[in-house]
């Protein structure tokens, strides 16, 4: 049995804020730590959604409400990670992250996990200061997941 992506989040978001929400008819996992960095995990199995960029920019301030985002007091550095089936053929999702800080819900970075053909794209932008650190986790983490699923190890 293959071990679920949201285990391996859970290893290394392990003492997180931790919610399940549901947006849109979707249910998303999300972790958020001390520095208002925020991680978003959806699966897409079940959807028909076409533009996952557009699609994230669309959710982003309803899971940052949810995390406790406050409008002029804090912001939220966002990290979303969808998974599910076929996504591969998702259309170019670099123009979905946020260029600017907008000192509200940033958009820093967009993960596609398909677990059809096993790969995986993410998209990154500015702000690595702070946020570094958990998009190459998540992007370590993914990785694990895909190998571990290519070779049915777990």
């Amino acid at each position: 049995m293959v071990k679920s992506l949201k285990s391996y989040l859970d290893t290394i978001f392990l003492k997180r804020k931790f919610k399940k929400i549901l947006i849109k008819d979707l249910d998303i996992t999300v972790w958020k730590n001390n520095k208002n960095v925020v991680v978003a995990l959806i699966d897409l199995s079940d959807s028909n959604i076409e533009n996952i960029g557009e699609y994230a920019q669309q959710i982003k301030m309803d899971i940052g409400k949810e995390m406790g985002y406050k409008p002029l007091t804090n912001t939220l550095r966002m990290q979303i990670i969808f998974i599910g089936d076929n996504l591969n053929k998702s259309k170019d999702i670099k123009n979905y992250v946020d260029k600017i800080n907008n000192q509200k819900v940033v958009l820093q970075s967009i993960h596609i996990v398909d677990k059809t053909n096993k790969l995986s794209k993410s998209v990154k932008t500015w702000g690595q200061f702070f946020t570094g650190k958990y998009q190459d986790m998540i992007e370590v983490v993914i990785d694990l997941y895909l190998e571990n699923l290519k070779d049915k190890l777990i």
